[in-house]
């Protein structure tokens, strides 16, 4: 039955990314990159360089990719990692079939501002079944969790922001124009927006309770791995009468995903309350004094 079950869940997950890869292709292809404005990231770069090399480029995304993908199997050998090689292919595969079958429907609006919130939002909402299936759109995900192993001052979202900004900065060059530009950075603060609801409800921060027989393994992946400082609770079963140690641990909304994805892959019937944080002061979030200065 455990085995049956953990199939069913395979089958949910890759259910899961592979409609996201889907949707993820569709904003990028028949809006975005038909109308010039950079998608940020890998996406965006290859945008970039297709525009002087004629090569398809749902392919040129995943030979962009693949070093990288060789580069994360070496370091970071996961089911994420096979998750998210399998979305890249899958949603660079579906680009280059929708400029090769419907050429027509190229861009869908020649609207730019109706382009960038459309292909802005149908983006995120790709993106974000494929976070919730276990996988990313790789690129710049995998480019971060390299440079935070060596610059771990410099957090996730910073490294993000400047690659971004960089694609942008490069598009207003190559597409002709700032305005270009501009619509790229939008496109971008749309897929933030979208993602955010979808992943996270907009709440500021998340706090957890997890009880496991692996509080050990969970709290050192969770220090090493995600950086999330971690608390012991003495806890006592009032079933059993034993004593166990309870893990509470506050952290960003943004990592919610990567958290659970540790709990799964270390205890899969660990017990986990999730909750939501509306405000947390101490190191690593706000001042004590912030309102007063």
């Amino acid at each position: 039955m455990e085995k049956r079950e953990k199939i069913l869940v395979l089958i949910k997950e890759l259910l899961i990314v592979t409609v996201g890869s889907v949707i993820y292709a569709l904003g990028l292809s028949m809006f975005l990159d038909a109308n010039n404005i950079s998608a940020g990231g890998i996406a965006g770069l290859a945008m970039i360089v297709t525009h002087f090399i004629d090569i398809d480029l749902g392919l040129m995304i995943f030979l962009m990719n693949l070093p990288l993908f060789i580069a994360g199997w070496i370091r970071f050998r996961n089911k994420f990692l096979i998750y998210t090689i399998y979305a890249i292919a899958l949603s660079s595969y579906v680009i280059d079939l929708l400029a090769d079958r419907f050429p027509q429907y190229m861009p869908l609006t020649k609207d730019l501002m109706l382009a960038t919130i459309a292909g802005g939002a149908i983006m995120a909402v790709g993106m974000s079944l494929i976070y919730l299936g276990g996988g990313s759109v790789g690129g710049t995900d995998i480019i971060i969790k390299f440079l935070r192993q060596k610059h771990n001052h410099i957090g996730t979202g910073t490294l993000s922001f400047f690659m971004d900004f960089t694609t942008c900065i490069l598009s207003c060059f190559v597409f002709g124009g700032y305005e270009l530009g501009v619509y790229a950075a939008l496109a971008l603060y749309v897929q933030g927006i979208v993602m955010d609801k979808m992943l996270y409800g907009g709440n500021e921060a998340k706090l957890v309770y997890i009880v496991s027989t692996r509080t050990e393994e969970i709290s050192q992946r969770l220090l090493s791995d995600l950086e999330i400082g971690v608390t012991w609770l003495e806890g006592v079963g009032a079933y059993t009468g034993e004593s166990k140690k309870v893990i509470l641990a506050a952290f960003r909304k943004q990592i919610y995903q990567n958290v659970r994805q540790i709990v799964k892959e270390e205890d899969p019937d660990a017990f986990m309350i999730v909750t939501s944080a509306s405000e947390i002061f101490g190191l690593g979030f706000r001042d004590h004094f912030a309102d007063e200065i």
